[in-house]
């Protein structure tokens, strides 16, 4: 497969909305509504499932944390190809983020570092 096709498929799927609102709506508010998107992620299985599973332990927490993230990027994409970017950037991220939110649970940061990734790879 060709680096123009692999880079193809790496802006499909849900990214493709994204991609959409930047051409459509003025720079703020498609850098917005990614934020508020990309926040919400970092709200829910950072935030809120590592806060609600941090009884269960390090492991249980992270693995459900980082399962779920996961799970949610491969949604609406057209094709295993076309998600493994997503699911392998959401494995990295996951991981990282979630050690970071495990050590210090605070989502701010978290937000900040997934936004500046997230407009990154749109950009």
């Amino acid at each position: 497969m060709s680096l123009r096709s692999w880079l193809g498929r790496s802006r499909g799927g849900w990214i493709r909305h994204h991609l959409t609102a930047l051409k459509v709506l003025p720079l703020w508010a498609a850098l917005g509504l990614t934020g508020v998107q990309v926040a919400s992620e970092e709200l829910v299985f950072r935030g809120i499932a590592l806060t609600w599973l941090r009884d269960a332990g390090p492991a249980v927490a992270l693995t459900t944390s980082i399962v779920l993230f996961v799970v949610m990027q491969a949604f609406f994409m057209s094709s295993w190809r076309g998600a493994m970017f997503p699911v392998v950037g959401g494995v990295v991220m996951g991981v990282v983020h979630g050690l970071v939110f495990w050590a210090v649970p605070d989502v701010v940061p978290l937000v900040v570092a997934h936004v500046v990734f997230f407009v990154f790879a749109v950009i």
